[in-house]
């Protein structure tokens, strides 16, 4: 009986035993208290979210390493972005700053291509020194940088930069400025210095180049350079030599940053006694004409009255003194105002029936002002009027008679063409966070961030604001009058309506706000919403082959008229 027993009983122990062990290695999981931590399932540790990998590289633009730039030398600053995988990262903006020199664009931003790779330029900006690049990105919310230094030198072999100036029939004559006029300037008058910058082979250079102009009367504050020194320039630049009580023969130098070559020219003076003369900038309010047939498109005046004034050695006004005049630059057949006059020199008998002179005469009124008009040619120029007293009323221009130039004219179509249009704006994607505060106003950097905030973007948040530059040039790309209205139009968001030009260039303020949808376009009709599968009630319609998330811009269509049509948001 007890054997019979034991055999029965037998398979029910040997199964509870099993399960007591299968308990035991299972561990903890009936049992609440704190000491059973540690047995059991673990669960892996939480991965932090890794950044990118950045790194830089400097070299010329035929891939040659380098470690300095110089006037002549443009770096290609080469940036490769990797995730914590060593897999490039592409579509993705990286912005890079330098202490010293410049990176072009301007905006110092730039898109990894699919190799995650992104090319900036680096140039010398007059400023010798060692600098450090860096190039920043932020990816998976871990902003991530990397740099690299360099160093920049504005000298460059003398042989290389040759300085002077270039005659009327294109031959460069080396280490002498060009000084106009000729003559003797009046005390308070103005002489043109024009200078040019060549290389080696006496082609105009195609860098930027800098020149300290130098002399007595400059050093004593006895004469204005305008603009000021030092001057940047390309290939040729005219400067102003106004005199202010300087007499005698005046030795001026121009000295080249970059090659340390100089070029002379002397300015001779008129003593302070006699007659003098002097061009009348406040009298002389128009200083931008329109080329000649264009002045209709662009509601400037195809010509403008230059004034001068005559006085005494005491700057009293000098009545019926006889002035002649003449253009320094006359590209493109500008022309003077002259009929009736034997004085008056026609190039053709067209041009006599239009009054279009090389030169002028006439006599100063009562307040010792005297004017001439001068006509605009069919080329996009600058243009300076000499005017001389002629003392001897001979109809010659003779050394000791005195001088002077106006200020530069400048001819141009003044009308914005469509392809010398730029807009541009400091962020693509202006963020902040729920704690930002925007207090409003052109510029957009009153935004205020917290790192421990939650980041929102435009499309979640209202003003958050971005800086919108606007650039307008005409056909013959120089910038547009002073005072021109460039009018601006959102889809999405809010935009300030209108700004006025200054130099070609002004600025508005666009903010975040409704409208965030495109009304033009049905709800179904193209994956053009760019967070619009974050509902799950929405139909999955969002394919980006070049982007893995199931939302989000796409690369692939903004430009697709198939996929974006005309009024849609691009992105």
């Amino acid at each position: 009986m007890i054997k019979q027993w034991i055999k029965r009983t037998t398979p029910l122990i040997l199964t509870v035993l099993g399960m007591f062990f299968i308990t035991a290695c299972g561990g903890g999981g009936g049992s609440d208290s704190a000491s059973n931590s540690g047995s059991g399932f673990v669960p892996p540790p939480v991965q932090a979210p890794q950044g990118a990998n950045i790194s830089i590289t400097l070299t010329d633009i035929e891939s040659q390493s380098i470690t300095e730039i110089d006037p002549l030398t443009q770096g290609v600053m080469r940036i490769v972005v990797t995730d914590a995988d060593d897999n490039p990262v592409g579509k993705e903006v990286i912005s890079a700053t330098t202490t010293l020199g410049r990176i072009v664009p301007e905006t110092g931003t730039a898109l990894t291509d699919d190799n995650g790779v992104a090319v900036l330029y680096v140039t010398a900006d007059g400023i010798d020194g060692a600098g450090t690049l860096t190039a920043s990105l932020t990816l998976n919310e871990v902003e991530s940088a990397g740099s690299i230094n360099f160093s920049v030198t504005t000298k460059v072999e003398q042989t290389a930069r040759k300085i002077g100036h270039i005659t009327s029939a294109g031959n460069f004559v080396e280490g002498v400025i060009k000084v106009e006029p000729s003559g003797q300037v009046s005390t308070g008058g103005t002489a043109a210095l024009t200078v040019a910058v060549v290389d080696d082979n006496n082609d105009p250079v195609t860098t930027e180049e800098s020149v300290t102009f130098t002399s007595n009367c400059l050093f004593g504050n006895q004469a204005v350079l305008d603009p000021p020194s030092p001057v940047s320039l390309g290939a040729k630049i005219t400067v102003n030599f106004t005199i202010n009580g300087c007499e005698g023969e005046d030795i001026v130098t121009a000295k080249l940053a970059s090659s340390g070559a100089e070029a002379t020219g002397t300015v001779s003076i008129a003593p302070a006694k006699g007659e003098l003369i002097q061009f009348d900038e406040q009298k002389t309010s128009v200083t931008l004409i329109a080329i000649r047939g264009t002045g209709s498109a662009s509601d400037l005046s195809e010509s403008a009255d230059v004034f001068f004034r005559v006085t005494d050695a005491a700057f009293n006004p000098v009545a019926d003194a006889r002035v002649n005049f003449s253009l320094l630059q006359s590209v493109g057949n500008a022309a003077l105002n002259c009929a009736g006059k034997p004085f008056c020199d026609y190039s053709t008998t067209e041009d006599q029936r239009a009054e279009r002179s090389r030169q002028d005469t006439q006599r100063s009124d009562a307040d010792g002002y005297v004017s001439t008009r001068m006509l605009s040619g069919s080329v996009a120029s600058s243009v300076q009027v000499l005017a001389y007293l002629d003392q001897n009323e001979n109809d010659a221009r003779e050394e000791n008679e005195a001088s002077t130039v106006s200020k530069v004219l400048i001819v141009s179509t003044g009308v914005a063409d469509q392809n010398s249009i730029s807009l541009s704006a400091k962020l693509l994607n202006p963020y902040g966070s729920r704690a930002a505060e925007y207090e409003g106003g052109a510029n957009c950097t009153s935004l205020g961030t917290k790192n421990d905030a939650f980041y929102t973007g435009g499309l979640e948040a209202d003003g958050l604001c971005t800086d919108v530059m606007i650039k307008l040039a005409d056909r013959f790309n120089n910038p547009v009058p002073d005072g021109t209205a460039a009018i601006l139009t959102t889809e999405f968001g809010r935009i300030q309506g209108s700004c006025i030009t200054q130099g070609g260039d002004c600025g508005v303020s666009w903010s975040s706000q409704n409208p965030r949808a495109s009304a033009t376009v049905e709800q179904y009709s193209a994956p053009i919403t760019i967070n619009e599968n974050l509902d799950a009630t929405t139909p999955n319609r969002y394919y980006c082959p070049s982007h893995s998330a199931n939302h989000g811009p796409c690369p692939d269509d903004i430009a697709s008229p198939e996929v974006n049509p005309p009024g849609a948001p691009r992105g």
